[in-house]
């Protein structure tokens, strides 16, 4: 009766690599996309990034660092400009006592 003598180094290594293959093809299941999968993603990715620049805002559409407060004043009030400077402008209060005309 005599015992198969084992090399204790070969047989760690072995164990070690049977672990790490094992460990792979675990992870190539777990991670692992097909290459039309990524394509697919990747299209996606683009169409989506192509959909929010449209909706992006054009630069000239603000002034002054994305103020257009201009715009919405001649909005409000389109003859502003065309108003006479002597004129007095209309009181936006409808009390008298806070309109602030001393009759």
């Amino acid at each position: 009766m005599t015992a198969e003598i084992v090399n204790l180094r070969k047989a760690r290594k072995a164990k070690a690599r049977i672990d790490r293959e094992a460990q792979a093809a675990e992870n190539r299941v777990k991670f692992g996309r097909t290459k039309q999968e990524r394509a697919t993603s990747d299209a996606n990715e683009a169409l989506r990034l192509a959909r929010l620049d449209q909706h992006r805002r054009d630069s000239q559409d603000h002034d002054d660092g994305g103020s257009n407060r201009s715009t919405i004043i001649n909005v409000i009030d389109p003859k502003s400009s065309e108003r006479d400077s002597r004129e007095k402008p209309a009181s936006a209060f409808s009390h008298p006592a806070l309109d602030g005309d001393d009759r």
